[in-house]
Parts: C-alpha cells; structure tokens; sequence
C-alpha cells in the first residue's frame, strides 16, 4: 500500500487527519492511522527544477557516440564532471571509456578503446586502453584528469590545439631505430613542427656553441633542450643533450609559446647507425686516404667534384671510411653542442663487419655528433655488395652495405 498526498491548494500550517484501512474480506478489520501534515512555504531563493534523461537509453552496453546522448548506450558509469564550456564528462567505468556529452547533447568517447587495459600514453586518447575508470574532473583551462582505477593511475587529458606541434616519432638520425643517444643526431617527425624550413646558419654558432632554437623552434629532452639543425613542418633534426638517462625520456617541441604534448621515446648511451647516401641502403662511405666516394662510378654519372670523383668501389684490403652517429663518449670528451676543436677517440670496443667477416675499427667524433669509422675490407670480401655492420661495446648498429670490387 502507497499513501500519497498534495498540499496544492492549502494555507501554511500544521494539519491533522485521520487514515481509515479496510479489508473487503475481513469483517470488523479497519484500522485507524493519525497522520499530521506540515504545509510550509517554499525556502527563500530556491529553484524549481525539471528532471530529464541526458544520456544514457537504459540499457547497459556499449554504442551511440556521434548521435544524441539520450540514444546511446553507458554501462556502469560511476563519474562525471561539467566543464566551463557546459560539456558533461562520464566515466563510462563498465565500457572502458570517458565519454563527453556536448552542450547540443550529441555524445562521442574521448578516451579509451574500450578495451581494458593499460597502454597509449603521449598519444591520441582514443587509442589509449583504460581499465574500469571510476570518475573525472575537469580544470578551468579543459585539462582533465581520469581515475583510471583498474591501473591505479590518474591519467591526465590535454586539449590539443589545432596547430600545436605533434610528435608521431623519434628517431636515431641515421639507421632510424627508435632510440637516441646523447651527443648524437636524431629525428623528430610529425605535424606543425616549425613554420619554416631551413638549416643553421653558420652566423648561429655563437662561441663554438650550436644554437638551440631556430625561428622559435626548441626540441626539450627530460626539459634539456637539443641543438637543433634543421626544421620543416614536419621534420625537425637535433643533436641530443647530454645528461639523459638510460631508458624511456619525455621529448617536446616548443614552437614560441605553444608546446606539443610530452612523446615518450627510448634513450640509450650507445645506439650506433651509420648514415646512407644512395638507395637501398648504400653507407655513406669514402676511399682512404683520396676521400673519393665509394660508389659504383654509374650511381654517380657525370660527377665532376675533385673531392667527392671519381667514385669508385671499395677494394678488398683498402680502407673505407664509414660515418654514422651514436657510437658513444670519446676520449678527450667532446661536450654536445659544441664545435669540435680537438677529435675525440672512441671510448668503446669498436668493430666492423665485411659480409660474415669481423674486422677492428678506429672511430672518432669528426664535427658534431658525426663519426667517422675507419676499417680495412678483409681480403677475402668477394666483388657485389656487402653487409656492412658496425658494433661498438657488443651494441650494433642497421646493416647498410657498401659496393666491393677487385682492383684489375
């Protein structure tokens, strides 16, 4: 039984009446409830509400974004948050996801795949696994922040503007590993990196120190910032800092004020690559001691510069000079960043391989971050071209190969 009543219509005031209950199959069975009834006057100053559904079609289950909220499916959510700007944020716990429900009512996923798990950290969010996050809440500049419960972390959800820089990738500058190392050279890639594309100038180079910005553009490692080379919209090339940790560091790209959002990539103290100039992978190599390229003469028809022709291949039991990046500390040291006055000597075991043949190297810091590796071709590398691999301290670098053939 529901006893329901309404004071509409009634002066303010303490009222007193009586409830009589019957049963139609008992005889003699009323019984009689005094009830009192307070009638008040609405308190001061406050609102009348209107209760409505604004997201969420009963059902629990995953579907719906892109349309209205009220025709999407949640499951479980547990928490929600209200911006400055009206959106409506949901934990969305049992579907693995924050949903966002916009002013207009139209629902969409901002973070999580739906998947439970953990992973995507420094990207798009949409990409990023979540597990059963439990409640959000929102900054006053739109930063929000994800009880991401399952994980037991606070995941944080950055605005991206529409022409910040973005990070897609960092890599070693010449064999394209996802690693760097200090003092070395590396690439960054991805969009709205700079607004210009150049290299330094040599009137940049202030006191034997290589600049660290270009037109405005910074590259911060662990917030050190890298010397930087070259810029492009979507390419920017730098020497690392030293002082950078083994393991994962966080890279940004500062253009004037506006930063892209931390990438997490991998630094090591050595990675060693050797950089290419032709092809499938043909190394960047020369003769010595006449510094001619060593190239087949047709992957260079016409070549008429003194220093460079004519190229020719490597000979078996000639020396080549290989150049690369990331081969480590030398000995005297060489600060990253700096114009190299003296050339250091590589601190570790340095080797060199000709097709299935090791070989000792010499290698040395030539100009800023760029090694030159001086090795002998065995005498027994057979004419074609050969795999060329380098290895320094047992860490080796992508195999690049180099054209060889018999004096006549």
């Amino acid at each position: 039984m529901s006893v329901a009543a309404r004071s509409s219509g009634l002066a303010n005031g303490v009222y007193s009446a009586t409830i009589r209950i019957s049963s139609r199959a008992t005889a003699n069975s009323e019984v009689s409830i005094p009830v009192r009834l307070s009638v008040a006057p609405r308190p001061a100053g406050l609102p009348e509400y209107r209760i409505s559904n604004w997201a969420g079609d009963g059902r629990y289950g995953v579907g719906g974004d892109n349309r209205a909220g009220t025709a999407s499916m949640l499951a479980g959510p547990t928490g929600i948050a209200v911006d400055q700007s009206g959106n409506l944020w949901i934990a969305d716990t049992g579907n693995q996801r924050v949903r966002l429900v916009l002013p207009d009512g139209a629902i969409h996923t901002v973070a999580g795949t739906g998947e439970k798990g953990y992973s995507g950290d420094d990207g798009d969010p949409t990409l990023a696994k979540l597990s059963d996050p439990a409640d959000v809440a929102v900054d006053a500049i739109g930063v929000a922040y994800i009880a991401d419960r399952g994980n037991n972390r606070i995941r944080k959800l950055e605005p991206f503007a529409a022409n910040a820089p973005r990070i897609t990738a960092v890599v070693n500058g010449a064999g394209g590993q996802p690693e760097i190392s200090p003092g070395s050279w590396f690439a960054v890639t991805g969009a709205n990196l700079a607004p210009s594309t150049r290299t330094w100038r040599d009137d940049e180079i202030v006191a034997s120190a290589l600049p660290r910005q270009l037109d405005g553009v910074r590259v911060l490692i662990n917030g050190l910032e890298a010397y930087v080379w070259y810029i492009s919209p979507v390419q920017v090339n730098a020497i690392a800092p030293d002082g950078l940790p083994e393991g994962t560091v966080s890279v940004q790209v500062v253009r004037d004020t506006v930063q892209s959002s931390a990438f997490a990539a991998t630094a090591r103290r050595l990675s060693p690559a050797l950089f290419v100039m032709l092809a499938p992978a043909y190394a960047a190599a020369r003769h010595h001691p006449d510094y001619h390229l060593v190239a087949r003469p047709d992957q260079f028809p016409g070549c008429g510069d003194p220093i460079d022709c004519p190229p020719r291949e490597a000979a078996p039991g000639g020396i080549v000079l290989l150049y690369g990046t990331g081969f480590g500390p030398v000995e005297p040291p060489v600060p990253a960043g700096r114009l190299v006055d003296t050339p250091g000597i590589v601190s570790g075991k340095l080797r060199v391989r000709f097709g299935a043949t090791w070989v000792d190297a010499l290698g040395g810091l030539a100009s800023p971050g760029l090694y030159q590796i001086a090795a002998q071709v065995p005498e027994a590398t057979p004419d074609g071209d050969v795999e060329v691999v380098t290895e320094v301290d047992g860490k080796a670098s992508p195999p690049v190969r180099i054209p060889v053939r018999r004096p006549q």
